[in-house]
């Protein structure tokens, strides 16, 4: 099937993480490594001022510093040269955003200098996404706008319309996405992309309830291996529903038309 916002997809689920520790993007690519259908997964980690570094995770240790959203973009290069040539494994996934997925999806079609070593890359996972900061940018909107600094955060995740961020102790603070979205990136406000269209799978919280994420699947090998990790206890997987299913698009075309806008005014 193919969707003016949705892109090319197979079908679209709404699944919660059974994997202790694990959200569900990790679960999923926890599953992956278990069962050697990848030998590496290109992930960023963030310490406790955000500061988010790419790595390559061997294994479910590995993968547990990458559980959380991170609203800084992360330079990915190293990590994915890391994979490929020092390390040369020959199976890999990479999770990354929108623009991430598609520089990914470029290069593997048209691989140029690197040649065989990009078919090693087995998965791309993208994540919704309505715009990244930089480190500095994320640092000085949290501590204008919430007063708080970055160690005292424990996650963020966009929820409808709302930016909520969690703290470590426990208080809650929620801000309109529409106030945020403000302190995003320049680039970002000119990326039509919200559920990286150009990924194999794609995660993110839109559409789906409290503690399930919602998945769109565009690939038959994402697909047999999202099936396989719910048959095998790591996830749980239902059937988006149609007013899920809905928010997504409406995201989507938000993101779309904000592009539009900002392209008309240059």
């Amino acid at each position: 099937m193919e969707d003016e916002y949705l892109g090319k997809y197979i079908d679209v689920f709404s699944v919660k993480p059974l994997k202790e520790g694990f959200g569900a993007t990790t679960a999923y690519i926890a599953y992956a490594l278990d069962k050697n259908e990848i030998d590496g997964a290109i992930v960023v980690k963030a310490d406790e001022n955000w500061e988010p570094k790419a790595i390559v995770a061997r294994n479910s240790d590995d993968l547990r510093a990458s559980i959380g959203t991170k609203w800084v973009i992360t330079p990915m290069v190293d990590a994915i040269i890391d994979a490929l040539k020092v390390e040369r494994l020959e199976k890999v996934a990479i999770i990354g955003t929108p623009c991430q997925c598609r520089v990914i999806r470029d290069i593997k079609e048209y691989p140029m200098q690197l040649g065989d070593v990009i078919n090693r890359i087995k998965l791309v996972i993208g994540l919704f996404c309505m715009g990244s900061f930089t480190q500095d940018g994320f640092k000085t909107m949290v501590e204008r706008k919430f007063g708080i600094t970055l160690p005292e955060i424990k996650n963020a995740e966009i929820r409808s319309d709302k930016f909520i961020i969690r703290l470590i102790n426990g208080k809650i603070i929620e801000e309109s996405l529409e106030n945020v979205k403000k302190d995003v990136k320049f680039a970002c406000l000119f990326c039509d992309d919200f559920t990286a269209r150009s990924a194999d799978i794609s995660f993110g919280n839109a559409g789906s309830e409290s503690g399930w994420r919602s998945v769109i699947v565009r690939d038959e090998y994402a697909y047999s291996l999202l099936q396989s990790a719910s048959r095998a206890g790591y996830l749980k997987m239902k059937k988006l529903n149609p007013e899920g299913v809905n928010e997504i698009i409406r995201l989507s075309k938000e993101k779309m038309e904000r592009a539009k806008r900002n392209e008309s005014l240059i």
